[in-house]
């Protein structure tokens, strides 16, 4: 489970690195006078994250869903609420019902996280979901 818990967070992250990339050359670009090329690169970066977070929630729905209906099913309480809420705030965004920058206020709102740690705290939660299976 340990195992999963790492791919599914390096799958996810993987894309916020290279978004991090695209949006620190698109801050060069606008410091440099490229104006329309920055806003170019800042929205591709801006895809990535939504990749990325697009990740997550097809993993969420595939590896850890499963796992907590098993544990309910098998009268456990894998105190999933918290998870599901931040999967649901993350998949209006891939759903294109909030922006990327709605999707960021409300996990901060909610659960004082930023989409990456969101990620990050949804997917170290597989191994101890797991162990009440």
């Amino acid at each position: 489970a340990k195992k999963i818990s790492e791919v599914f967070i390096y799958k996810c992250k993987e894309f916020f690195g290279q978004a991090e990339k695209a949006q620190a050359n698109a801050l060069l670009l606008l410091e440099h006078g490229f104006e329309e090329e920055a806003v170019h690169i800042f929205g591709y970066g801006e895809s990535l994250i939504k990749e990325g977070i697009r990740q997550e929630t097809k993993q969420f729905e595939r590896i850890l869903l499963p796992r907590i209906k098993a544990a309910l099913a098998a009268g456990k309480n894998p105190n999933a609420s918290k998870l599901i809420e931040m999967n649901e705030i993350l998949k209006k965004a891939v759903n294109n019902e909030i922006n990327l920058q709605q999707a960021r206020d409300a996990l901060q709102s909610a659960f004082g996280l930023s989409i990456p740690e969101a990620i990050e705290k949804i997917g170290h939660s597989i191994p101890s979901i797991n162990d009440l299976l």
